[in-house]
């Protein structure tokens, strides 16, 4: 099988990653492109725990305990315990965190207007129905797998 698709995927993702953190608002922030995601995750959903960040990201407990701990400390996030589990915090965006969202949100779709500003709507529409064949495929069979997992 030819990899040619995996690849050239991997590397625009890196460029336009590349590109991300170049830009002014993640160096003035001293915000790494994967924070932001981060913030983005705890945006979209309001109370996420920890442990779904590792799950979502796929990233190791370690890396996801020291990272919410420095956004904490930046004053990004704020921890709340679980009203039900004292042991498990509750993420939340903080002032600061909502606001360096929003400026990182808009500066990601602008370098991606940019970048994207070339193709035609069709090329893009083919792309992203490409992507969301992909992505079904993908979850149909982690669901098939994980079904006849042994446990």
């Amino acid at each position: 099988m030819d990899t040619d698709i995996i690849d050239g995927l991997s590397d625009v993702v890196f460029d336009f990653y590349v590109r991300l953190r170049a830009d002014a608002v993640f160096q003035d922030s001293h915000t790494a492109p994967f924070e932001a995601r981060l913030l983005a995750m705890i945006e979209q959903a309001p109370g996420i725990t920890q442990q779904h960040l590792i799950i979502r990201t796929n990233r190791d407990k370690a890396q996801i305990a020291r990272l919410i701990k420095a956004m904490g400390e930046k004053g990004l996030i704020q921890r709340v315990p679980d009203s039900k589990d004292r042991r498990v915090s509750r993420l939340y965006l903080t002032t600061d965190g909502r606001a360096l969202h929003a400026a990182v949100r808009k500066r990601r779709t602008m370098l991606l207007e940019d970048m994207l500003s070339e193709f035609a709507s069709t090329e893009l529409e083919s792309v992203n129905t490409f992507i969301e064949k992909w992505r079904e495929r993908f979850t149909e069979r982690v669901a098939d797998q994980t079904a006849v997992a042994p446990r």
